[in-house]
């Protein structure tokens, strides 16, 4: 047998006879007659259990079956059996540990005997809470169970940590059972949690478990909030084939260094659902749902990756026409002052010629006419050849006509426009001022 409640190599006799006992196990008429047998315990404090029961019953009595709570259970639903699986999670009294290492126990049985007789009294004792408790995880509704990896850590090397050789203990290929409940988690970061695998050094191994037939009973722990566990339930006589199993750990004796220590050692088990003809039926279905379930999340996927995509060529082109803008707006500023001093050099030397004020109206109208149709004609351009990657060849020689032949000021919009008139009163304040500066001095 494996220590510290590992899984056994599979005991078809023991398996039969546990079977049968937990089979011809009369249903407790309530949970308390279920956990009454207990008290043989030196563990259990039976008061203080009886309490727990109390208690929990009289909060959940309400709640267990309102839509506001979230368990989502159906009316007939006995409140029992959310408070047996909720007895199993908690510490004090320790329930789950006595029931399990009962289950575990070589002192289990007794040689010789036969049919119920041939199971110890302390394991007899623990039937009626073992019965009610696993017809209770059978009566959740289905999206209460589970199917999927978990993990499970232990502090323990195997087969002992004086023969440290995980890779022969659990060689690939090899049937194993776990005679007892075994509780995991989904999580994986749950396992770093002190009372799990924790992140020291020392014996520890860590077994991802591969379950077909398993129940979430998270909603029903004794720990919530940051303290969840994110509990699955593993059901006694559940069969696993070894998947692949890794030595890490280097010295499992090592209790100080973890260089020393190493890290866990792994193994993987895949959960094996007996049950004939109608079994293999459920896992054909149940496989091609996991596949389509998988189809669906990976269409989901999918589009997501194409809105992400869109999005980001809509930024990218925005932020192409927006450098294309600003260099526009750079090369039409250049082309004004260009344009002011063209006409600033022109009106002094025509200035003998022509009455000072219809200089002035006469190069503003001009500098105004280049100016705009500078600036038009630039916009033009750059529109043209942004349209013509766009656009096919016969489309791109009418929109360039079209643009061509509209009046400048269409080609502006206003804010432009008002841009552009503000611009060119300041050049013409500076070219009347050069003007008359120079007239002054050539008078």
């Amino acid at each position: 047998m494996a220590g510290r409640g590992g899984a056994e190599e599979t005991d078809h006799g023991w398996k039969k006879r546990l079977e049968d006992a937990i089979k011809n196990t009369s249903p407790a008429a309530s949970l308390k007659a279920a956990l009454a047998p207990l008290a043989i315990f030196g563990e259990i404090e039976i008061d203080i259990l009886m309490a727990i029961v109390e208690g929990q019953s009289e909060e959940w009595r309400h709640r267990l079956h309102d839509p506001a709570a979230g368990f989502n259970l159906p009316p007939d639903y006995p409140l029992a059996g959310a408070v047996a699986i909720y007895v199993w999670t908690i510490n004090d009294p320790p329930v789950y540990a006595v029931v399990n290492r009962e289950l575990w126990n070589p002192d289990r049985r007794v040689p010789g005997a036969s049919g119920a007789a041939g199971i110890g009294p302390r394991l007899r004792a623990c039937l009626p809470f073992i019965r009610f408790l696993i017809d209770a995880c059978r009566a959740l509704p289905p999206e209460y169970v589970y199917r999927g990896e978990v993990r499970r850590g232990v502090k323990w090397v195997y087969p002992s940590p004086d023969h440290h050789d995980v890779q022969a203990h659990f060689a690939e290929g090899k049937t194993l059972m776990y005679f007892e409940f075994k509780s995991t988690s989904k999580r994986q970061e749950v396992m770093t949690r002190p009372h799990f695998l924790g992140v020291g050094a020392g014996p520890r191994t860590l077994l991802t478990l591969r379950v077909r037939e398993a129940y979430c009973i998270e909603k029903f722990s004794f720990f919530q909030g940051l303290r969840s566990e994110f509990e699955v339930l593993v059901l006694p006589l559940a069969k696993f084939q070894v998947v692949m199993a890794q030595k890490n750990i280097i010295d499992p004796k090592e209790t100080e260094s973890l260089e020393k220590s190493g890290f866990p050692d792994a193994v993987v088990l895949q959960q094996i659902v007996d049950g004939g003809a109608a079994g293999a039926a459920r896992e054909k279905a149940e496989q091609e749902r996991q596949d389509a379930e998988l189809a669906r999340r990976l269409q989901q996927q999918l589009r997501v990756e194409e809105e992400v995509l869109c999005v980001r060529r809509f930024c990218l082109t925005v932020s192409v026409r927006r450098r294309v803008f600003v260099r526009r707006k750079k090369h039409c500023i250049g082309v004004g002052l260009v344009c002011a001093c063209l006409c600033t050099y022109t009106c002094a030397r025509a200035h003998t010629h022509t009455h000072t004020r219809e200089l002035t109206n006469t190069h503003m109208y001009t500098c105004t006419h280049i100016v705009s149709y500078s600036l038009a004609l630039t916009q033009a351009k750059a529109e043209a050849e942004t349209k013509r990657k766009e656009e096919a060849a016969a489309k791109q020689k009418a929109a360039a006509e079209a643009k061509v032949a509209t009046p400048h000021s269409a080609l502006l919009d206003p804010q432009r426009q008002q841009r552009f008139r503000g611009s060119l009163t300041v050049y013409m304040y500076l070219w009347t001022y050069t003007y008359m500066y120079m007239y002054v001095g050539i008078c």
